[in-house]
């Protein structure tokens, strides 16, 4: 409530005027005002200044003069003083909070806080918890994945499905993160590059998948390969082929001429710039049967039409357009 200040004197003068007037003790008065005894006894004393709605109701009941008031402090006056002083308190006890160190032991308080009193705080994402899973055939495919069309930033996980011919594929994307990790990814349309993103905001899931192999940043660049834990299964090499398959390999006709004769065959290729990805896949394809090639320095083709049918049936796809292409080129 606002407060007046007075002129030194004519506080405690003021009331006893208006106990003189009316004949009232002061713990009357002090109903009056709606405050304790001991209040008054303050203002009586100046120890404190007195309310200006006190001193209206005073003014009116006891019909005496109003006081010459020198200046009126409005509510909460004394907050920045107090906070001010509170504040050289606390520098003087724990030192200057502006530190690093002084940050990160706020930080952490703040986040305790939200944790104990969640309801305190509607507008705060609290930080993700995520379920820790295995090394399985699961996240040896999700590895592909997220080597041929994923990215892992310094606070997400993304993978980039083409929103026309891999339509459906998201969602296979999104529902294998929700299984392995307990989250729930968005989905997101970017309408002028015809791409869905998948996007999962987790610093734990990023910090879980760089611990299992994956870097974050240009996987191009850095020239990134497939972790060595896929290597121990067989199951675990099949899936992971899979993911980087269904993300940057396609199934198409192979058109080509012997003697004069034109044939068409199915052929399958994988293309990356990354070449230790290029050199997994012709080793693992080789240690599984297959026989690879490596015509060009960024690509690895099947073109043996029995080793297709066998890949189709032994490793399979979860990507709808590979299905596709593979049964109308047979249907064909």
């Amino acid at each position: 409530m606002a407060r007046i200040v007075l002129a030194k004197g004519n506080q405690e003068n003021f009331l006893k005027a208006v106990k003189a007037k009316t004949g009232l003790s002061w713990d009357e008065i002090a109903d009056l005002c709606e405050i304790c005894p001991r209040s008054l006894r303050d203002w009586r004393r100046e120890k404190y200044k007195m309310s200006l709605e006190a001193a209206r109701e005073l003014v009116r009941m006891a019909e005496v003069q109003t006081p010459i008031i020198l200046k009126i402090i409005p509510e909460h006056w004394s907050t920045k003083k107090a906070a001010r002083v509170a504040g050289f308190i606390r520098m003087a006890k724990y030192g200057n909070p502006g530190t690093p160190e002084g940050r990160r032991k706020g930080g952490l308080r703040t986040q305790e806080l939200r944790r104990l009193f969640p309801e305190k705080y509607p507008r705060v994402v609290s930080k993700k918890k995520i379920k820790i899973p295995q090394l399985s055939p699961l996240l040896a495919e999700l590895v592909g994945i997220m080597l041929g069309d994923g990215h892992v930033s310094n606070h997400q996980v993304l993978v980039y499905v083409n929103s026309e011919t891999d339509a459906g594929y998201e969602l296979f994307v999104r529902n294998r993160i929700s299984e392995l990790f307990g989250i729930k990814p968005t989905i997101s349309l970017c309408t002028d590059c015809k791409v869905q993103i998948v996007r999962a905001s987790s610093v734990d899931l990023v910090k879980y998948l760089n611990s299992i192999g994956l870097a974050r940043g240009n996987k191009v660049e850095k020239q990134v390969g497939v972790p060595h834990w896929v290597f121990n299964e067989p199951e675990w090499m099949k899936s992971c082929l899979r993911g980087l398959w269904d993300t940057d390999g396609c199934i198409y006709q192979d058109k080509h001429t012997i003697n004069d004769k034109k044939y068409i065959n199915p052929g399958m290729t994988f293309a990356n710039r990354s070449l230790p990805l290029l050199s997994f896949v012709q080793k693992a394809l080789l240690e599984l049967g297959y026989t690879p090639r490596r015509s060009n320095r960024f690509s690895v083709f099947l073109r043996r039409e029995k080793e297709i049918h066998r890949y189709f049936r032994e490793i399979g796809t979860n990507n709808p357009k590979h299905w596709r292409r593979f049964q109308n080129f047979f249907d064909s």
